[in-house]
């Protein structure tokens, strides 16, 4: 097949595919059309009130939940960073693999708690709403504040304990948890396997936004149109979006004028 030919391809799989997104477009038009569902805000007004009313436990829960689970994995990790100097070639391999799968359960553990709890906390984050409070009903939410910075606080100690137990079992690794150029630190004294590990998991992890990103966008133009829920939300998401190709544009070339000096 003639490079004119792939070309051709390449523009008719590409106007295939607009085609196709117009389609189904069009047709989650109708049925939202159909289905009324710029009405259905009040399913979304129930749920918060209902995470409202009862978001100090639910931080409390969350919090205990997710305490409790990072202890164990960092009590894990230490038992395995104790056994990794003395053990053979194949069980140091599959060691050090278990305690990867550990700290990996362990910050996406972290994370997860985090935008949980910022999702709870927003549902009562309003002026409009504290100023309406009563007395016991400000209680609750300065409760819920209280769980919610005590969590965060938590989680800022458990990552630096989680730092500090990897370079007990690998002393080799340096870089001070509280240091702004910490990663810099880090990547520098990692081997060279170590390191395309990182870069394979960055570069997978810029593809996977980069899909993501325009969708989030288009959702939050829809959701917007249909339930007036501010245009910030587009705002910050486009933000994100371009300053993330910015920066990945940016490095790549810097990154090529290095290697041609």
């Amino acid at each position: 097949m003639s490079k004119e030919a792939k070309k051709m391809n390449t523009y008719i799989k590409y106007t295939a595919f607009l085609a196709a997104v117009l389609l189904v477009s069009g047709a989650l038009g109708a049925a939202a059309a159909y289905f009324k569902v710029e009405n259905w805000d009040s399913v979304f007004v129930v749920l918060a009130g209902l995470i409202r009313r009862n978001m100090a436990l639910i931080l409390l829960v969350l919090s205990a939940i997710c305490i409790t689970y990072q202890e164990v994995i960092l009590h894990r990790m230490k038992k395995i960073g104790a056994e990794i100097p003395g053990a053979e070639d194949a069980e140091g391999d599959r060691l050090e693999f278990e305690m990867e799968q550990m700290g990996s359960a362990g910050t996406i553990s972290s994370n997860l708690f985090s935008v949980l709890s910022i999702l709870v906390l927003c549902t009562g984050y309003s002026m409009e709403y504290i100023i309406d409070l009563g007395k016991k009903e400000n209680v609750w939410l300065l409760a819920a504040f209280v769980i919610f910075l005590i969590g965060t606080v938590y989680q800022g100690y458990w990552q630096m304990r989680y730092v500090k137990t990897i370079q007990r079992a690998y002393p080799e690794k340096k870089g001070d948890p509280t240091s702004r150029r910490f990663q810099e630190e880090w990547l520098k004294s990692c081997d060279e396997a170590e390191r395309d590990v990182i870069y394979q998991g960055a570069y997978k992890a810029y593809r996977g936004i980069s899909k993501l990103l325009p969708a989030l966008a288009f959702v939050a133009m829809i959701a917007h149109l249909l339930w007036d829920t501010g245009i910030m939300a587009v705002v910050m998401v486009c933000i994100i979006w371009i300053v993330m190709v910015i920066i990945y544009s940016r490095s790549c070339v810097i990154k090529k004028s290095q290697q041609i000096k």
